[in-house]
């Protein structure tokens, strides 16, 4: 995106019309209430960080692929590592699906890096993520069901404290 110009609500305006768009209208961004909870999963928390899953849509129709998004919400003062780091381990998905389920591609963005008041810094994710999921179908009969499990570290200055997520859509 080219904000230095300027320009960014007009990148921002095109990215939420484009295939993104249903994905964006679960108030991710725009801060609005849910009014139809289907293919949005309950909030799941451990040592502070919070996730769920998210789906376009609820059932399933012809189309083999579908999309979707895995929402962590890390706290304020902590990065979670992206990568090994150490002796610790970096972000590890795990999903368990319905008999249907051919592949699921998750595409992590590119980590960032925190600086800490010691000078100290660390390159991982901050504040709210979303992983966008690409779901390839060989069955297209029934409803979807999705079980994940995350798991990594949450560092801050001061330590690194594992944690284990197990989000679910049902």
């Amino acid at each position: 995106f080219c904000l230095s110009r300027g320009l960014g609500d007009v990148y921002k305006r095109q990215l939420l019309q484009g295939d993104w768009k249903s994905v964006f209208s679960y108030g991710l961004f725009d801060g609005k209430p849910l009014e139809d909870k289907r293919g949005v999963g309950e909030w799941t928390s451990d040592a502070g960080i919070k996730g769920r899953l998210l789906l376009s849509r609820r059932s399933l129709g012809e189309d083999k692929t579908i999309s979707g998004a895995l929402q962590l919400v890390i706290p304020s003062n902590s990065v979670l590592l992206g990568r090994p780091y150490k002796d610790y381990p970096g972000l590890r998905l795990v999903f368990d699906a319905w008999a249907g389920l051919n592949k699921i591609t998750p595409h992590l963005p590119l980590p960032q890096r925190r600086s800490f008041d010691d000078g100290s810094s660390l390159a991982g994710y901050i504040g709210n993520l979303i992983v966008p999921l690409d779901f390839e179908l060989n069955n297209t009969s029934g409803d979807l069901a999705l079980n994940a499990e995350v798991s990594g570290v949450l560092c801050n200055q001061d330590s690194c404290n594992p944690f284990r997520l197990r989000p679910r859509l049902i």
